[in-house]
């Protein structure tokens, strides 16, 4: 059943934005009461010069430009304290007002002023180079260009708002009549997560809703004259005006109110600070990346920010963590809020006296309004279970102009709006907002809310700000959260830092919510005049990085996965796109972010559950049948070896594992061996490496590694040909090194038999018998305990004879190979046949 707000309905009388702000026979201030202050020059406006300079610019629309009702008004600046002026003597002509962001491109403002129709453009003087093109573009003409602010333009081209007047000097000019259910008052442009923004038409009796269900939301805490002055309170306005979030709670809110808006033209922290000490301000409304600063910004602390009673934040959710950290720091409360551009902006508020008891809330739903959390399949949802929010009430706005497919879906035949946020209500009467629906992150299955993560990592004290994002993994088929961070000055920006990262928020969330997509660095989170993540521009950099790290992936993937066996590649001696088909081969995932993951799970001695199942064992096991022909015994040793059960504890260094290490070294080095030997046989323009199957074996491996040492010979050092690299010419700097033994860089990896559990190292049943891991001494039932096999009976061992006397003739006969007497001890002695 849908939610009532527990707010006594209020009355809205049926009236434009004009009656209810000058001609409100119960307005409680006199008309001295200064509403408007200008933050650096001190310039101000009390009502009574608001509406008359209001009136004025009204009649000379009229008069000069011939306005009509219906007509759109861009309006392109910064915060400014003339903002109400134009605004409301452009209503009292009729027109629309169509806020654009200042900080617009010419491209992005003349979208908006084509799609809205707009018949002129406010602008300051900063700003009239862009204005001008884009005006330009779509035909506005240059005198329907007017300024606002202190600056004029010196070559008079373009007028000043106050020059706009009523040039015939009559009375003939009335304020235009306003059907306040159907007349636009704006046409505010909300960001789309795709696509060109959306004009969002919201008309007078939205706005007029708005104001008096936010008063009542406000409960009576802010007055006009209240106050250790009597001076009522002092509010701090840098939130956007163009903005409906700045327009209707700053600009509007406080004429209606009475309370002395101070007026920021853009936001700085230190001047933030500042002037809330200078002009003892009492009340602010914000936005999460000004709370993280006042949590963490060193500059706070220079300024007595005492005067301040509350703030009310919005735009995004604020986590416990962060209000608490806030609260400690500068003993100012904060309290939250909800709304959207589609909803005047605001429906829910915290009330004073919970700020604290309702942390992580947004609080209780405004007067006159119904809600209902809904499922995907659109099924209402029981209380405290999560789904879409959807709500109804008379601030809803008319819908999308020239977009009628967007207002379809938005709104629903009985008037409730689709707010595309995901939340729910508490059995109090709370309503608490977790993400958006179109920014939540599916993982196979899983829904993971990018707030919620986000929420957590900035309660870690390296990290500054951050934002969390899906990026879509085609070989899993899901999308991985990755978090993009900015840490704090003297945090290295380097590999450990992100894991020591990713490890924290690790011990803290469900295995779902995991940053498998990883931890990413930037100097800054790119954001929204009105504070919200800007989540598509980090999606654009996300695929960007993929693109790139496409031409990267088949050159690390390899060498990643060879250091999760454990070997160092520095002695091996061979390009890295050996190993990748060989993995390839058997359908075993590769992909960087899949390897990389592997790579550091194991770090500790422990393998990732990843090659627990019986898909990735047989995967593994595909790459070994294909790699080198072994027997059955052999194989399945190796994938007992790869897929093992984690351990609490890595298995023991004693021999018997030293051996098994060993082997396993021996054999990847005899196959390197030959596939060096083949190498310069592949045809220049061959695309891809020769299938495993075809490693050559026995004396064919012996005449094709002589040709090998010939064919070096004559080969330039600097274009060396690689299988699967195409024309010799176009690799430069690829030298072939003679391999040595490989080594593995750290202690044995414990594993297990997953039929019987028994460990596979202190097994002898599982050390196969003449297997082709063997080049040590073993028993079998054909051959007496103590007979040694000697290197001469296979073709390959004496392959790996030869190359080691070359290695040992160039590093001292006792190089055999250093990390192996650091981890295995003492290499064996040679072996002879009897």
């Amino acid at each position: 059943m849908p939610a009532e707000s527990l707010y006594p309905r209020i009355e809205i009388p049926n009236v434009d934005i004009w009656s209810l702000l000058f001609e409100n026979k119960d307005r409680p201030y006199p008309d001295d009461k200064v509403i408007y202050k200008d933050a650096e020059t001190g310039r101000s406006y009390t009502y009574s010069q608001v509406k008359s300079a209001a009136i004025d610019f009204g009649k000379g629309l009229k008069s000069v430009w011939e306005w009509k009702k219906g007509d759109v008004m861009g309006l392109f600046t910064p915060n400014s304290i003339d903002t109400p002026v134009v605004t409301w003597g452009t209503h009292w002509a009729g027109g629309i007002i169509s806020p654009a962001n200042p900080g617009y491109t010419v491209d992005e403002l003349a979208f908006q002023l084509k799609d809205a129709g707009a018949s002129g453009v406010i602008t300051q003087k900063a700003f009239l180079p862009v204005a001008v093109q884009a005006a330009q573009r779509i035909g506005i003409p240059e005198e329907r260009i007017i300024l606002i602010g202190d600056d004029r333009d010196e070559s008079a081209r373009f007028k000043h708002f106050t020059s706009v007047k009523n040039l015939a000097g009559t009375n003939r000019y009335r304020r235009t009549r306003i059907d306040p259910q159907n007349d636009l008052a704006f046409l505010s442009y909300s960001s789309g997560t795709t696509g060109h923004p959306k004009g969002v038409m919201l008309t007078h009796s939205n706005i007029v809703s708005n104001m008096l269900q936010l008063r009542a939301g406000e409960g009576g805490n802010l007055t006009w004259n209240g106050g250790k002055y009597g001076q009522g309170d002092q509010i701090l306005g840098f939130l956007p005006f163009f903005h409906i979030y700045g327009l209707n709670c700053l600009v509007h809110q406080c004429m209606f109110s009475g309370w002395t808006l101070t007026v920021m033209s853009k936001f700085d922290i230190e001047r933030f600070c500042a002037n809330i000490e200078r002009y003892r301000i009492t009340f602010a409304y914000v936005v999460p990346p000004v709370v993280l600063l006042l949590g963490k910004h060193p500059v706070v602390e220079k300024y007595d920010l005492s005067s301040l009673r509350m703030m009310n934040s919005g735009a995004a959710p604020l986590t416990r963590e962060l209000v608490d950290s806030v609260y400690q720091r500068i003993k100012v409360p904060i309290k939250q809020g909800y709304g959207l551009s589609e909803t005047s902006p605001t429906t829910h508020t915290q009330p004073w006296q919970s700020w604290h008891t309702s942390v992580g809330s947004v609080g209780s739903m405004l007067p006159n309004q119904t809600a209902k959390y809904m499922s995907p399949e659109e099924k209402e949802v029981a209380v405290g279970e999560t789904g879409e929010l959807w709500i109804k009430g008379p601030n809803i706005f008319k819908g999308y102009h020239n977009n009628p497919e967007g207002t379809r879906n938005a709104l629903t035949p009985d008037g409730f709006f689709k707010t595309g946020d995901v939340g729910y209500q508490d059995k109090d009467g709370n309503f608490f907002i977790t993400d958006r629906v179109k920014e939540l992150i599916k993982y196979k299955g899983f829904q993971v809310p990018p707030a919620e993560l986000e929420g957590l990592l900035l309660s870690h004290e390296a990290i500054n700000d951050v934002a969390v994002i899906g990026i879509y993994d085609k070989d899993q088929a899901t999308e991985l959260p990755r978090a993009y961070i900015a840490v704090k000055a003297g945090v290295e920006r380097n590999e450990k830092t992100a894991q020591e990262i990713q490890a924290w928020l690790q011990s803290k969330v469900a295995n779902h919510k995991r940053l498998r997509g990883g931890v990413r660095f930037v100097d800054e989170i790119p954001k929204s005049a009105s504070g919200k993540i800007l989540r598509r521009v980090l999606k654009v950099k996300a695929a960007e990085e993929g693109q790139a790290q496409k031409t990267i992936d088949s050159k690390t993937a390899a060498t990643n996965q060879l250091q999760w066996f454990g070997i160092r590649f520095s002695n091996i001696g061979l390009p890295k796109e050996f190993f990748l088909p060989v993995f390839n081969a058997g359908g075993l995932d590769t992909t960087a972010n899949e390897v990389e993951m592997h790579r550091r799970s194991s770090k500790g001695d422990y393998v990732d559950a990843w090659l627990q199942s019986n898909t990735k064992r047989k995967a593994v096991d595909r790459a070994l049948r294909g790699f080198v022909a072994t027997p059955d015994s052999s194989r399945r040793l190796w994938v007992k070896l790869l897929s093992h059960q984690p351990a609490n504890l890595p298995l023991r260094d004693n021999k018997e594992n030293q051996t098994i290490r060993r082997r396993i070294a021996e054999k990847l080095t005899a196959l390197i061996t030959d596939w060096q030997a083949q190498r310069v046989q592949v045809q220049a323009s061959s695309n891809a490496l020769p299938p495993p199957s075809s490693v050559p074996d026995g004396s064919k491996a012996r005449e094709q590694s002589n040709e090998a040492e010939k064919a070096s010979d004559t080969i330039n050092q600097d274009h060396t040909v690689l299988p699967g690299e195409g024309n010799a010419a176009e690799i430069p700097g690829h030298e072939v090194e003679k391999p040595q033994q490989l080594c593995f860089n750290r202690p044995l990896m414990p594993y297990s038999d997953s039929e019987s559990g028994e460990s596979v190292a202190d097994s002898p049943r599982n050390e196969p018998p003449n297997s082709a891991l063997s080049s040590e001494p073993s028993e079998s039932e054909d051959s007496p305990p103590d007979a040694t096999i000697s290197e001469e009976q296979t073709p390959r061992t004496a392959i790996r004879r030869r190359k080691r006397e070359d290695t040992e003739s160039t590093l001292g006969s006792n190089a055999y190979c250093t990390a192996h007497e650091e981890l295995d001890g003492p290499p064996p002695a040679k072996r002879t046949s009897r």
